[in-house]
């Protein structure tokens, strides 16, 4: 029974570390205009591994769900 919430929690942590993570990226890159992280290179980066952990916690969810 305690292992439904916890799906649920890595999925929504998962799509916010997405979320935010691209923002922070397309920032980092330049992309996204008007914050005083466009066009630092350090949140390219941070923004970037955002995201892969992010997809690595929505892909450890989705497999989770199949056993």
């Amino acid at each position: 029974m305690t292992r439904r919430p916890l799906l649920s929690l890595r999925s929504i942590v998962g799509t916010a570390l997405i979320v935010v993570g691209g923002v922070w990226f397309f920032q980092g890159i330049g992309w996204l205009k008007g914050s005083f992280m466009t066009g630092d290179s350090t949140y390219t980066y941070v923004g970037g591994s955002m995201v892969v952990v992010g997809i690595g916690l929505v892909v450890w969810q989705l497999r989770s769900r199949r056993d």
